[in-house]
């Protein structure tokens, strides 16, 4: 029952960041008749462990999601790998990693809202705020997109 209502809370706390970020998007990128927008990140670390959690030190503290909204442009679908997702802190240090690669395919005129959730054994050890990069390839074009700089929340 504890897990049950720590997900949950850590569910609402997510849709709450989310709700709150502040600062512009990035810029859209347009790749072969896709267009990738609205880059934007929420990251989180947690300073104690949950009420009745096991003391662990391997346990995940640090909690990142990363949006990203795709629109296909053109009448037929599209493909879009995102190769890779990080999140650097302000000096280029990459803080969170996705290297798996994730298989998006946009049907014709498709408009679409991803959301990449990342974590971090142990303390996330950041200078200054954070940003996220998604490696995409569309295509035969290949590229990044980046968030705006957020600070790291700590709770």
């Amino acid at each position: 029952m504890n897990k049950l209502l720590l997900f949950l809370m850590m569910v609402g706390s997510i849709a709450g960041i989310a709700a709150t970020t502040q600062g512009s998007a990035s810029q859209a990128v347009m790749a072969n008749g896709v267009m990738l927008k609205n880059c934007k990140m929420t990251v989180r670390q947690e300073s104690q462990r949950p009420p009745g959690e096991v003391s662990s030190v391997d346990r995940p503290r640090g909690f990142a999601v990363v949006f990203l909204d795709l629109e296909n442009k053109q009448a037929i679908a599209q493909p879009v790998t995102i190769r890779r997702l990080e999140v650097q802190d302000s000096l280029g240090r990459v803080q969170f990693v996705q290297e798996r690669p994730v298989e998006i395919t946009l049907g014709g005129l498709e408009y679409s809202s991803q959301d990449f959730h990342l974590q971090h054994l142990g303390q996330v050890q950041a200078v200054g705020k954070l940003r996220a990069i998604v490696y995409y390839q569309a295509g035969g074009t290949t590229g990044e997109i980046m968030s705006d700089f957020v600070a790291l929340e700590m709770i």
